[in-house]
């Protein structure tokens, strides 16, 4: 296994992280619902909405940080012959601060505030196939893999996005998080091609933490 370079949830917190729920399909496509959003135009083959049809408020920045991330995920795949973990990109503006990041198999977490009475966390999610069985079945899960992503928490299991259906190497989800004061939640992605979190912990599981504000 390559060792993991600069950690894109890292990236994208130093970068965006201070500028000021129902179950989904989430089955469509940024190209098929007519967004036009120029800043997002560039992943519209590999984007998912999220149930509101729509996708976090974004920046040129936090747009090149995602892209660049992406290009170093499938690139990891091909040369270590292994899977990248997943990651999570906040909304542009939303307060986060790091708490624990991906290091010797921990579960990286971050605390999220100024959310407001909605107590929503928006943000982008970029999904990788399972690389550590060759990149011949990476390849083929690119295009027939289906995916579900869960809030687990006190509450317990809530789905989030529901057999969405993979559009690459790597899938950009835009999802919506209702949040708990002081609960810590496990954001949790299970693949069709893979064993799920419990096999990947660090590389499926995000823990979030809502102050309150």
């Amino acid at each position: 296994m390559l060792p993991r370079k600069q950690r894109g949830l890292l990236i994208a917190l130093c970068l965006i992280g201070d500028m000021a729920i129902g179950a989904s399909k989430c089955g469509t496509a940024l190209g098929e619902t007519g967004h036009t959003d120029p800043l997002i135009k560039w992943r519209e083959s590999m984007t998912h909405m999220n149930h509101n049809g729509a996708a976090a408020t974004t920046s040129q920045g936090r747009e090149r940080t995602i892209k660049n991330q992406r290009q170093f995920m499938e690139d990891y795949i091909f040369s270590a012959k292994d899977t990248p973990e997943m990651e999570f990109y906040p909304a542009q503006g939303t307060k986060t601060k790091i708490i624990r990041t991906y290091h010797n198999d921990t579960i990286p977490s971050i605390e999220v505030s100024s959310l407001g009475s909605a107590r929503e966390l928006h943000g982008t999610m970029l999904l990788p196939v399972s690389g550590h069985v060759g990149t011949e079945n990476a390849l083929r899960w690119a295009k027939t893999d289906t995916y579900d992503i869960f809030l687990e928490g006190s509450r317990g299991k809530t789905p989030i996005v529901s057999q969405a259906k993979s559009l690459g190497l790597i899938t950009a989800q835009e999802v919506i998080l209702k949040l708990k004061k002081g609960e810590l939640l496990r954001l949790t992605y299970y693949r069709s091609g893979s064993g799920g979190p419990s096999g990947y912990p660090s590389g499926r599981i995000l823990e979030i933490l809502w102050d309150g504000t």
